[in-house]
């Protein structure tokens, strides 16, 4: 990504796996939060695959232009801005979950998915 080539799904593959083990290994644990950009169902799928009862999707909801300014305000970020329209082109969004605007500020997204869970 950071030389601007988007990631394919069997680029994609052995990270969700690493971070489906971690979630595996921690849900009897203290449980965890994984953050990251799950933009299709067949990624969620392997995100939450054996730990399904047990996981809570949360899809933060942004207009391309809003997460542009926003990344464009970031510094050395390893994803340029103009991979983003890739991103929207592949996103599946789910009809299930949490769904927030994150024209809303963090604080208030955070609250309020405590107070959901």
């Amino acid at each position: 990504m950071k030389s601007g080539t988007p990631l394919t799904d069997d680029d994609r593959l052995g990270w969700l796996q690493t971070l489906n083990n971690l979630a595996t290994k921690e849900i009897n644990n203290k449980g965890a939060v994984i953050a990251c950009s799950a933009l299709k169902e067949s990624y969620r799928s392997i995100l939450s695959k054996n730990i399904e009862e047990n996981t809570t999707w949360v899809f933060l909801d942004g207009s391309i232009e809003l997460i542009t300014e926003r990344m464009l305000a970031r510094e050395n970020h390893f994803m340029p801005s103009s991979l983003l329209k890739s991103q929207f082109d592949a996103l599946e969004i789910p009809t299930y979950g949490l769904h927030y605007s994150i024209s809303t500020s963090p604080d208030e997204i955070i609250n309020s998915i405590i107070s959901k869970l």
